[in-house]
């Protein structure tokens, strides 16, 4: 009903909390690369069927830490980098965070049933080691629609994909 008052904290839960990168043989995302950028997320529901999904770019092959060349510490584009990107969605099921939420499950558990490359339908793919492909996503449950947002596929402009989510 009202909104909290300036400078309150809410109770927040983590539904999904992968262990840090940096501990050894730590549990992360299925098929993790230090690449993966993961910039749009969504709830989509269509009938009886709902999915949590995130959207990004998704390194696959060899990653290192460098630019496009290779592993290096002082050069230019210095980053995380695979020997290939591909726009993807990974899907959720919402029970699993449903688990999280309830204490059945430890946030790190839950991990992705299906995932979808997406960079058929996309326009401005320069190369394998193109990083940016996707960007931000959003669902209008009332039209049953997903947008996601392919950023400076048009020169400087971005473009918005849409997509109708079936039962």
């Amino acid at each position: 009903g009202n909104p909290p008052t300036a400078g309150s904290t809410l109770p927040a839960t983590p539904l999904l909390l992968y262990q840090d990168v940096i501990v050894e043989n730590g549990i992360t995302l299925d098929n993790y690369h230090h690449s993966d950028e993961w910039t749009g997320a969504a709830w989509l529901a269509a009938g009886e069927k709902s999915a949590v999904i995130f959207v990004g770019n998704k390194g696959l092959g060899e990653y290192w830490y460098g630019n496009p060349d290779g592993p290096c510490l002082e050069c230019d584009e210095r980053g995380w980098w695979s020997s290939e990107f591909v726009a993807q969605i990974v899907f959720y099921n919402p029970a699993d965070l449903a688990a999280v939420a309830q204490g059945t499950m430890e946030s790190w558990e839950p991990q992705p049933y299906a995932a979808l490359n997406i960079d058929e339908y996309l326009y401005h793919i320069k190369g394998v080691m193109q990083k940016h492909h996707v960007a931000a996503a959003a669902f209008d449950p009332d039209n049953g629609l997903l947008y996601i947002v392919e950023p400076l596929a048009d020169e400087e402009r971005s473009i918005v994909h849409v997509w109708q989510v079936q039962p």
